[in-house]
């Protein structure tokens, strides 16, 4: 928490505490609605110090609450995928399990 001219700031972990989300969850909205011109659906991200930490105004998370709690399970798969690549999990889970020895 951060106090910059009478007003609360929090942390992008603790404001992902309050959503019970992971601030990598919470980057990649930002970068999905960067993409998707849908900004305004979300608080404004404010960047502060040296370090340009992430934070959001504590007044802000109502909608930040608001937006994890609407999104629904796979409204981002088009935008994770383009992130992270195709992660071919169905030969993973089929690969059988071996000890090194």
């Amino acid at each position: 928490m951060k106090y910059v001219d009478g007003k609360v700031y929090l942390r992008i972990g603790e404001a992902a505490t309050i959503v019970n989300r992971t601030n990598s969850t919470i980057k990649n909205w930002y970068g999905w609605a960067e993409e998707n011109d849908k900004v305004d659906i979300l608080p404004e991200m404010i960047r502060i110090g040296e370090r340009k930490d992430r934070y959001f105004l504590e007044s802000d998370m109502d909608k930040l609450k608001n937006f994890a709690n609407s999104i629904k399970y796979g409204s981002m798969s088009k935008f994770n995928e383009k992130l992270w690549g195709q992660r071919n999990i169905e030969n993973k889970r089929s690969t059988e399990f071996k000890l090194n020895k």
